[in-house]
């Protein structure tokens, strides 16, 4: 099957390997960035209740604001979990890459096929790194207008969002 069919609309030239790449690899870059924001929020959350447990101790019972929002802590690890959710990220993100290196031996079907397989299980915060994910990709494949557009939309969330989960391009 010859995977480099060009499609011509509006006198544009549309190559479909390198459509369906450029998904692909904005797929893989959402996975990646979701997997590096979910270990830092970890890390931090696990350094502040390092911190506060210290401050407890030394502190002892007067420390009641630091003993609440240890407890806030230890809530949000156990109902977000985001170590749970990196290694989920990890998981999707190797098998993309799988798919990108295969993506010229799949019809179109069993490529549907499996990205609903690898999605199935839904990406919670998939909306916090869309944009920046979507910038990365662009200026990997060299679409330098595209992402100038794209980095301009960035509003303040979306820029820390997108330093904790692995950088913006220059």
């Amino acid at each position: 099957m010859d995977m480099d069919v060009s499609i011509k609309m509006k006198s544009q030239t549309y190559n479909i390997a390198a459509t369906r790449k450029f998904e692909f690899y904005h797929e893989l870059y959402i996975e990646s960035m979701l997997a590096k924001f979910y270990e830092r929020v970890y890390f931090a959350v696990i350094t502040l209740q390092l911190i506060l447990g210290i401050v407890i101790i030394f502190i002892g019972h007067q420390s009641g604001a630091a003993g609440i929002l240890l407890l806030a802590l230890v809530t949000v690890m156990m109902v977000v979990n985001p170590q749970r959710r990196s290694l989920k990220a990890r998981r999707r993100e190797a098998q993309y890459v799988d798919m990108i290196a295969l993506i010229d031996t799949y019809s179109d079907d069993e490529l549907s096929a499996h990205i609903c397989a690898i999605t199935r299980d839904n990406a919670c915060g998939r909306g916090l790194v869309e944009k920046a994910a979507y910038l990365q990709a662009a200026h990997y494949f060299g679409a330098m207008e595209l992402a100038a557009d794209v980095k301009r939309q960035l509003g303040c969330t979306d820029k820390l969002v997108a330093s904790l989960a692995g950088g913006l391009p220059l």
